[in-house]
């Protein structure tokens, strides 16, 4: 340290680090600038249980090409790789397994998926990443692993390792603006869709009993607080995380109060977004043949927890009567919109013969 008064301090230190043969890594192009994005062909499977941080992953991959299917939980993903497997389907070029999961966690999942014999690189995506965490995954059958919330620059580098780069485009600096300002307040609106009523049901769930529920309830609110950028929410539902997880059901009463306020603040902020979304211009009158055409088409893309399925929204919003399934389409709730899109269907032909 050099310090001169009425000055300033200079600090300075210095890092010693093992080096590494460069022959021992994988031979391919990592993209280090901010200047231009890769462009790749494939499909990926997402096992992510967290609605928000599908729609982060899903639209970063879709802006460099990649299709992706969404897995809501480890059983799902297994037996959509299975199936695939069975149907002699193409496989997925990677998949991207979240840890804590309802069902079956990424752990057990992943293991299974290498039990079949399919050598599909599984990258563990999950907020522990300490170097113990890291092992314990590679242990479990994953190659990588890529931490959340990640940027954008980590995850092109690991998709460059096992997917091949077709090419590079330049970054249009203003274009890229606005598909992360879209991205953003989609994110925002879905979030305070989404947790109008989770401090009600930590409080629910406490109660009953269920602190696993309560727990994964508190992990997920801190994960989409951080997708956001509250970060004082964020800490205030780190800290009921950690309290539940040691199954702890008694909650620190200053800690409840400290959640409530910082999420009745964050409500409130973004409660516009809510009114922006409800002022759609929607046509009573429509093509009957064509709206049915589009839910013809809507309905294999579902079944197969294809998110192509969000690119129809637009066409969604300006039919009457499709509130509910857009509500779990944006909530990347596929099966539930399944279920809206039938009973739309039949509402549609008994109105209008």
């Amino acid at each position: 340290m050099e310090s001169t008064l009425g000055i300033g301090s200079k600090f300075a230190f210095q890092l010693f680090f093992d080096l590494v043969d460069a022959s021992d890594l994988p031979h391919e192009r990592i993209v280090l600038n901010d200047f231009e994005r890769p462009n790749f062909t494939g499909e990926v499977l997402i096992c992510e249980d967290n609605h928000l941080n599908q729609q982060v992953i899903c639209d970063h991959l879709s802006r460099v090409g990649l299709k992706t299917v969404v897995a809501h939980n480890g059983k799902e993903g297994v037996d959509i790789v299975s199936n695939r497997l069975k149907n002699n389907e193409k496989l997925f070029d990677l998949i991207f397994m979240d840890i804590h999961m309802p069902v079956m966690d990424g752990l057990d999942a992943a293991a299974k998926i290498m039990g079949m014999g399919i050598k599909t690189p599984i990258v563990a995506l999950t907020a522990n990443i300490m170097s113990n965490d890291i092992e314990h995954y590679k242990a479990c059958g994953m190659v990588d692993t890529v931490g959340k919330p990640f940027t954008t620059q980590e995850l092109w580098r690991c998709l460059a390792k096992y997917i091949p780069v077709e090419s590079y485009t330049a970054i249009e600096k203003n274009r890229q603006a606005a598909e992360d300002s879209k991205a953003f307040k989609l994110i925002k609106t879905n979030f305070v869709k989404n947790n109008q009523s989770t401090y009600d049901d930590i409080i629910s769930a406490v109660d009953s009993g269920d602190i696993k529920l309560a727990h994964r309830l508190a992990h997920t609110l801190k994960s989409n607080a951080g997708q956001i950028g509250r970060k004082q929410l964020q800490t205030a539902a780190a800290e009921i995380e950690a309290s539940l997880a040691s199954g702890n059901a008694a909650l620190d009463e200053a800690q409840m109060k400290t959640l409530k306020t910082e999420l009745d603040i964050t409500l409130d902020e973004l409660a516009p977004l809510l009114i922006e979304t409800q002022i759609i211009e929607r046509n009573e009158t429509f093509d009957m043949e064509k709206a049915l055409e589009l839910l013809d088409t809507l309905e294999p893309l579902l079944k197969n927890n294809n998110t192509k399925c969000l690119k129809l929204l637009d066409e969604l919003y300006r039919l009457p009567g499709t509130e509910e399934l857009i509500n779990h389409l944006e909530g990347y709730r596929f099966w539930d919109a399944l279920t809206a899109l039938e009973k739309l269907r039949k509402e549609m032909t008994s109105k209008h013969g």
